[in-house]
């Protein structure tokens, strides 16, 4: 092996090499030498095993600048947010490879935890949402990757109904779309009474942890679907829950429930009878399930028929299925294993 093959092998001793040289051209020669002094001699001995050390630390720092790069390099790939899991009382946030990167403790009950780019400048961020009843109970939290607070959503401060309330509203749930564009994303979450008395609402919050809107409702709101029936801009949300204001409007057992269409860029006011302070909502319909104590199981919108048209499903804890175009008119119906009784859906007017 000859020295060019060494030092493709090693090439941290060309450099090395090199320099060494460099320092031997300046030696005197043997003739130069012979007619110095002895002080001379020391001076330039001194001198030279000085600038020998020098140099050699240089070259030996080198590999250790361009360590320091590449670790650089790869320490803003590793630690860029893949996903969340949430443990008992706190949440757990991984890199892509699986690793670890930070853990955080929430005094309430964490009801969802989700990694997702709200904001559209390519990197995820973890939205936490707290219900319960404890000092985090209410909050939409969003962290960046070094787990510092972006912004901190409070939840409504002010009731709607005059009827049974606690002292705050608590998180019920949360879904994350592109309400009115591709570039970011908004926060649709579900807020509950945090001592379950039946004042709820529905929020959309910006991706900088602003109140866009809020529309009330007389009774827990447990499903949410968001969509279009053609998969395209403008959205629609559809929303589903026990209505204690209406119940008594209708005989029979147990509560009624109601589902309901939003449009994302018109939300205020309150579902049906409108006996809060915010009165009459904005919704595009509002209709019941009948008879009364039949909850929604599932809310979904799908193309059930196959038509490249969806339809908004809804299931009932009776096994009933009810199909409904975007306008809230039954266009089909169904029953599952185990279906009992009948079962209407009917839109207020």
């Amino acid at each position: 092996m000859n020295d060019t093959d060494r030092n493709r092998d090693n090439p941290d001793e060309t450099p090395k090499k090199e320099a060494i040289k460099f320092i031997g051209e300046l030696w005197p020669t043997k003739k130069q030498w012979g007619r110095w002094s002895l002080p001379s001699k020391l001076s330039a001995m001194g001198a030279l095993f000085g600038l020998i050390t020098i140099v050699l630390w240089l070259m030996s720092q080198i590999p250790i600048f361009l360590k320091k790069d590449t670790t650089v390099k790869v320490k803003i790939i590793y630690e860029q947010i893949y996903l969340v899991e949430i443990k008992k009382g706190y949440i757990e946030v991984y890199n892509k490879q699986k690793e670890v990167l930070w853990t955080r403790k929430f005094k309430g009950k964490i009801v969802k935890a989700v990694a997702e780019d709200i904001d559209g400048d390519g990197l995820k961020e973890v939205i936490v949402g707290v219900g319960g009843r404890s000092e985090d109970s209410g909050k939409i939290v969003a962290l960046n990757a070094k787990e510092e607070v972006i912004w901190k959503y409070l939840g409504p401060q002010k009731f709607n109904y005059i009827g049974g309330k606690s002292d705050k509203l608590s998180v019920n749930y949360f879904e994350i779309a592109s309400l009115f564009a591709a570039n970011e994303k908004q926060i649709v979450a579900l807020y509950r009474d945090s001592q379950g008395w039946y004042q709820s609402c529905i929020v959309v919050i910006d991706s900088k942890g602003k109140l866009r809107s809020i529309y009330w409702h007389p009774g827990h709101l447990h499903k949410v679907a968001i969509g279009s029936k053609d998969g395209n801009y403008p959205l629609k949300i559809f929303l589903g829950g026990p209505n204690n204001d209406l119940t008594s409007r209708y005989q029979g057992n147990g509560f009624v429930y109601g589902v309901g269409s939003l449009n994302p860029a018109d939300i205020s006011g309150e579902a049906p009878p409108y006996y809060g302070k915010a009165r009459k909502g904005s919704e595009d319909w509002y209709g019941v399930i009948l008879p009364r104590g039949q909850s929604i199981s599932r809310l979904e919108i799908l193309d059930h028929n196959d038509d490249n048209k969806n339809e908004i499903c809804i299931w009932t804890s009776m096994g009933h299925i009810f199909y409904l175009d975007f306008s809230g008119r039954v266009i089909g119906k169904g029953l599952s294993d185990g279906t009992k009784g009948e079962a209407e859906f009917r839109v207020l007017r």
